[in-house]
């Protein structure tokens, strides 16, 4: 008999292997933003080891630049 969570896990299973590398990476940095903010909510942005720029989704202050923003000049 199969449970309601193996369902789900098996369909997440499924998704995942329709996305590219881009996507699949897009989303793991993401996840490393999230899990990071959790331990961070001072922190408006979080480098990823992919050095890209993570908004944090557990920040709650006034928006600020992008980090890099500075060097547009």
């Amino acid at each position: 008999m199969y449970s309601y969570e193996y369902e789900q896990e098996k369909e997440q299973a499924l998704a995942n292997e329709a996305l590219t590398d881009g996507q699949r990476m897009t989303a793991a940095c993401r996840e490393y933003a999230a899990n990071t903010g959790n331990e961070r909510p001072d922190v408006e942005w979080i480098l990823t080891d992919f050095d890209t720029w993570e908004r944090n989704p557990c920040y709650k202050g006034k928006p600020g630049p992008h980090p890099e923003d500075r060097y547009a000049d």
